[in-house]
């Protein structure tokens, strides 16, 4: 699966990621990882946490599913990729805020 968007999408829309990760590196079980110390905030990752995982102009929304210790690698961070596009879930939470 791809989550690349049109030239035009991207520059539109410059994201601060909670976390940066390959969204195209899929494990083959749909999830993808990253580094916990690729973290913007580490102290906000956690299971079940919602971020923001990509790069500035390829993110998507992610549901943290799980944490393991990689001796080699670090902390990886397991990700879930969400249906839509992360303005979808700005927009909504600004309706519910606003509502």
């Amino acid at each position: 699966m791809k989550y690349l968007m049109t030239r035009e999408r991207r520059d539109e829309m410059p994201y601060v990621v909670d976390i940066t990760a390959d969204l195209n590196d899929d494990d083959g079980s749909g999830e993808i990882w990253a580094l916990l110390d690729e973290a913007r905030d580490p102290s906000q990752i956690e299971i079940g946490a919602l971020v923001v995982a990509g790069r500035e102009h390829a993110a998507a929304m992610c549901e943290v599913t799980g944490i393991e210790s990689a001796p080699t690698r670090g902390t990886l961070v397991i990700l879930r990729v969400l249906p839509g596009l992360v303005e979808d879930y700005r927009r909504a939470a600004s309706r519910a805020l606003t509502s």
